[in-house]
């Protein structure tokens, strides 16, 4: 696959929220056929949301359980509105995180990071670190390299031993309910006006223009993407 088509590829993934593989891409020489694949795409990942509401109440029940087990609460209340910042002990927000992932098969879990006292403390130490070489220099230069490399070397060690003093970051997601739709994930749907393979076809022209640099006009169903649009 050429650079022309990776970006094309990266660009439809990106805005159908889709997975392109490259198996599927030996039967694609037109844009016709283009279109077709991702029409197909987008319709299979249509019919898979219509069951999502199911899926999402599956999953926040798993959610739910695995949570009373990590809180040793077995009959607390979790609401799906509930702050995951406030129902998650900080210091146990990472092994939180981890379970989600062993247990539920997460694959989009919180942000962890450092509180950002702690970010500005790395920050002020490296810096001071920093400064007070440059300022020591003339008055010991054979503490230059030793300054220097001490200032390289702070950085990874400090994040590196305060990489148990990550936490839920309270932003998104702020919710188990959030937490489950990010899971879960969305499909673009196109205006209610327009049916979704006219609205596809539309979208797969523009893109192919814009990364080939081309006229619009040029991009039809039967134009060949190498041949005649000079795809690499």
């Amino acid at each position: 696959m050429g650079m022309d088509a990776l970006e094309i590829v990266m660009e439809l993934e990106e805005r159908f929220d889709v997975s392109l593989d490259d198996g599927d891409f030996p039967q694609v020489e037109t844009v016709g056929d283009l279109q077709a694949m991702v029409l197909a795409k987008v319709q299979r990942k249509l019919a898979e949301r219509e069951a999502q509401p199911c899926l999402t109440r599956r999953l926040f029940y798993e959610v739910r359980d695995l949570t009373r087990e990590f809180v040793d609460q077995p009959t607390l209340r979790l609401h799906p509105r509930a702050s995951l910042v406030d129902t998650i002990p900080r210091r146990q927000q990472i092994r939180y995180c981890q379970l989600l992932q062993a247990r539920l098969g997460f694959k989009r879990t919180p942000i962890l990071a450092r509180p950002r006292w702690v970010r500005r403390t790395i920050a002020g130490v490296t810096l001071s670190t920093l400064t007070l070489t440059i300022l020591a220099a003339p008055l010991a230069p054979n503490w230059l390299p030793w300054g220097l490399l001490l200032t390289a070397i702070l950085p990874p060690l400090l994040l590196w031993r305060t990489q148990n003093w990550r936490q839920l970051k309270p932003t998104d997601p702020t919710t188990f309910a959030q937490l489950i739709r990010q899971e879960v994930g969305t499909t673009p749907t196109p205006p209610p006006e327009i049916d979704l393979a006219t609205w596809i076809s539309e979208e797969v022209q523009e893109v192919i223009a814009l990364q080939l640099r081309i006229e619009p006009e040029k991009v039809v169903p039967s134009s060949n993407l190498v041949k005649d649009l000079g795809m690499s």
